[in-house]
């Protein structure tokens, strides 16, 4: 599909959802969509962030939505229908038999993070928040500008600058370069996060929402060094990259 859907409210009473109510089968698919600030609200069952019911999703990344209803509802799929290679970054979701994700979905392809809950209960058992928006850590989890389009359908996820995060692009029009960042205009504040050490692509600049750095000596005795070896990374540290912009 290719779709980046933000700010999207959909009311009604059952087979409720922010793309598709009541989906013709699985062979009716959703792929390469990501959504944010969706609101999606029934009085009665199978309420999703995307599909009410049934139908196939692929390929997507849910930023932030709230979902409510009576029963059967979920950030993806309010009911039935097959999920896989999907991240729910961020979704508050109520009701009777609500999922974090979605009612039937590939537990091995399909990520949550702590950062959702549902009926006021946070995932904890999901992904650590600090990794959302990381490229890296998306990777192979969807398509990314890293592991390349694989499906061939022209798009797969990057890290915008401009918006601060992973969305959907289409990989034939020209990437924005990591000088592209709000701190390119004016009025911007620029804060960092905590410094982490491990095995990234980067040693040094700012790519992907984190500027890297080179250890210095010394800073690599507890053996980190050694555990990067053979993952084709290098050993450094990173700092996630806040823009503040009025």
């Amino acid at each position: 599909m290719g779709i980046n859907l933000e700010n999207i409210t959909v009311k009604g009473k059952g087979f409720v959802g922010g793309l598709i109510g009541h989906a013709s089968g699985t062979g009716m698919t959703v792929n390469e969509v990501v959504a944010k600030g969706v609101k999606i609200t029934g009085v009665d069952e199978y309420i999703g962030g995307l599909i009410g019911y049934y139908g196939k999703v692929t390929n997507v990344i849910i930023k932030s939505g709230t979902i409510t209803g009576n029963r059967y509802m979920s950030p993806i799929i309010g009911y039935s229908g097959a999920v896989s290679n999907v991240i729910v970054e961020n979704a508050t979701v109520s009701g009777t038999y609500a999922s974090p994700i979605s009612s039937s979905y590939n537990s091995s392809t399909s990520y949550n993070s702590n950062k959702v809950t549902v009926n006021e209960t946070a995932q904890t058992n999901g992904f650590d928040s600090d990794y959302i928006d990381d490229l890296d850590y998306y990777t192979d989890k969807v398509e990314t500008s890293l592991n390349g389009d694989k499906n061939n359908t022209g798009y797969y996820f990057d890290y915008v600058y401009s918006k601060d995060g992973i969305y959907l692009v289409n990989k034939y029009d020209k990437p924005e370069s990591d000088d592209d960042t709000p701190s390119s205009q004016k009025n911007c504040k620029v804060t960092y996060g905590a410094e982490v050490k491990g095995c990234y692509r980067y040693t040094s600049g700012t790519h992907d929402g984190y500027k890297y750095r080179s250890p210095s000596s010394g800073e690599l005795d507890d053996g980190n060094g050694g555990a990067c070896t053979g993952t084709g990374l290098s050993a450094a540290f990173r700092k996630k990259v806040y823009y503040s912009c009025n």
